[in-house]
């Protein structure tokens, strides 16, 4: 092809609305003139460019595609959920924290480490302590007052009044039985 003949097909291809973008190949019989040397260098270099932009989106698009997957993580099975909420089971938060700890630094699975001696040890003592901690603690106040006024300081009248006034489940309390009633005399 000559260079008339590609002006020719370019002016064409202007004409039908098409522009080509690209250097056509030149043939061997152009190829001798230093124009034609310079251009094929830079076309050349325009392909060896757009070569280095595809690999450097191809490497970056995998560094992408790398840092979504460590992101979601690793999925897991359905057996290896089931396995863990079992694990898991009457557990309290620091409990759970304590296992998946310990899971982690042997490198065995949950169940494994719950049922390890340590683990166990670990936990009844846990266990005693919280139970201990939430212990109701006794009383250390054991006097008999009433209404402000001690027991003692009453007259036997302002304590069988105050005992009259007494009711269990709605149904005055008894003072004495029958068989105590020459008790009652005793003032």
């Amino acid at each position: 092809m000559t260079q008339e003949n590609v002006e020719k097909e370019n002016s064409l291809n202007q004409v039908e609305g098409e522009t080509t973008k690209e250097t056509p190949i030149v043939d061997q019989a152009t190829t001798n003139t230093p124009e034609s040397i310079e251009e094929a260098l830079a076309q050349r270099d325009r392909v060896y460019k757009r070569l280095k932009d595809s690999e450097a989106k191809a490497k970056n698009l995998e560094q992408k595609l790398n840092q979504v997957a460590e992101t979601n993580g690793p999925t897991l099975k359905p057996a290896q959920i089931s396995e863990a909420v079992a694990a898991f089971r009457g557990l309290d938060e620091r409990e759970r924290t304590k296992l998946i700890k310990e899971s982690e630094n042997n490198g065995i699975s949950l169940v494994e480490a719950r049922n390890e001696e340590d683990f166990k040890l670990w936990r009844s003592s846990y266990r005693a302590k919280l139970q201990k901690d939430n212990a109701p603690t006794p009383s250390t106040k054991q006097g008999t007052t009433t209404q402000g006024k001690e027991w003692d300081n009453m007259s036997l009248g302002e304590q069988e009044d105050w005992m009259k006034n007494l009711t269990l489940n709605g149904q005055p309390f008894q003072i004495l039985k029958p068989e105590f009633k020459h008790l009652q005399d005793r003032k």
